[in-house]
């Protein structure tokens, strides 16, 4: 019994002592570890300090270099991005009619004597290129986007005179690599040109050379833009003019196409054409649509186009209202059109309008009186079925 007692004494102690140096082992390995973490912790941020540091070196000594690149050529061209060969800016005078933010010449066309504007550029490449300059007319393409093209274009539909007839610049230029150049451009006067406004632009292109072997050489080119005005400006919003339409069915839905013209020497700006299909059967067949026309230059013609998605060519009668709106004034131009199956339109009149508006009129009216016939018809047979049953009863049968 006593040795009993001894043995669990003995195994009571050598677990306790057991248990504290598990205790004391435990608690050096957790110091062990939160010393780990705080070294990793500390080399992390000194490679954080060391990487930020060389972004701050890099970024001062790149920032230097960028103010002693503008230092040494104050007056480089702003057109384009300094990585690209061929920069062109224009140097707009005081009289310009537009602020200098907006990059384009709006001057008054002289009458006494010729005067001179320039236009600044730079070969940013490292070698020499030469530069190709043109005198373009502007023109308005599909849904009223301005484009500037030669006058001997076959889209150009300008009127002589034309802005590039006052317009008179050098064919070219040479730059020897870094070599910065004023370009003169000299506006004709006139006494005689009729008063409004005349819309061209001067075209700078040049090939660039390649970097490298297996670059190819791109064209760079830059539109400067070159207004001209004579006299008082119209707003020639009453001389835009639609021609007849034209329908076209396609997989997609109905194209509808129609030629709008601007007859004056006016440009337009942020304008909108609304323009409802009134179909003279039934108000569920009209079509409308929107369509902003952001430009249209002066004295053009272009092309005015929707798709009426997912509809089917419906023939019939129509009266076309077409509504231009400019700096909220507006004006009207009344069509009317005869639609065949085929898609074919030809031109109608008011009257032949009214009188298809007023024959299907003519036709609902008889449908519904038949509708009412009808309905009347079977109200009075029931009526009387059911009066002679009522009648049939009321007779009592006598056995005699």
């Amino acid at each position: 019994m006593g040795n009993q007692t001894a043995a669990t004494g003995l195994k009571t102690r050598l677990g306790w002592r057991l248990g504290r140096r598990r205790v004391r082992l435990a608690r050096t390995w957790a110091a062990v570890r939160g010393r780990l973490r705080e070294i990793r912790g500390l080399r992390k941020f000194r490679r954080f300090r060391d990487l930020a540091l060389s972004v701050a070196v890099a970024s001062g000594v790149a920032l230097v270099g960028f103010g002693l690149a503008e230092a040494a050529l104050p007056t480089r061209p702003v057109a384009a991005a300094s990585d690209q060969g061929l920069m062109v800016a224009p140097v707009l005078p005081s009289d310009n009619h537009v602020g200098k933010a907006a990059g384009y010449f709006d001057l008054t066309l002289p009458t006494a004597e010729a005067r001179e504007v320039t236009v600044t550029t730079y070969n940013a490449s490292k070698r020499p290129i030469t530069v190709d300059i043109a005198v373009l007319d502007a023109t308005t393409k599909t849904n009223g986007q301005v484009v500037y093209e030669a006058e001997s274009s076959p889209d150009s539909q300008l009127v002589m005179p034309s802005a590039s007839s006052f317009i008179k610049a050098p064919k070219s230029v040479r730059l020897a690599a870094g070599q910065q150049k004023n370009v003169t451009i000299t506006v004709a006067a006139s006494k005689i040109a009729p008063a409004g406004y005349y819309l061209g632009a001067l075209r700078f292109s040049a090939l660039v050379p390649a970097t490298g072997q297996r670059d190819v050489r791109n064209e760079l080119a830059y539109t400067i833009a070159l207004a001209l005005r004579r006299g008082q400006l119209v707003s020639g919003l009453a001389s835009l003019a639609v021609t007849q339409p034209s329908l076209r069915a396609t997989t997609k839905g109905v194209v509808f196409e129609a030629t709008v013209t601007n007859a004056a020497r006016a440009l337009l700006k942020d304008a909108t054409a609304k323009v409802t299909l009134t179909n003279a059967e039934s108000s569920f067949l009209s079509q409308s649509f929107r369509q902003p026309l952001s430009r249209i230059a002066p004295q053009t013609e272009f092309s005015l186009t929707h798709l009426f998605q997912g509809q089917k060519l419906v023939a019939g009668a129509y009266r076309m209202t077409t509504t231009f709106t400019l700096a909220g004034k507006s004006t009207t131009r009344v069509q009317y059109l005869q639609v065949a199956q085929s898609g074919a339109v030809q031109a109608s009149s008011k009257q032949a309008f009214s009188r298809a508006k007023d024959r299907w009129r003519y036709v609902k009216s008889g449908g519904i009186g038949l509708v009412i016939l009808v309905l009347g018809l079977l109200v009075w047979r029931g009526w009387r079925r059911h009066s002679r049953r009522k009648g049939g009863d009321a007779i009592e049968p006598t056995d005699r």
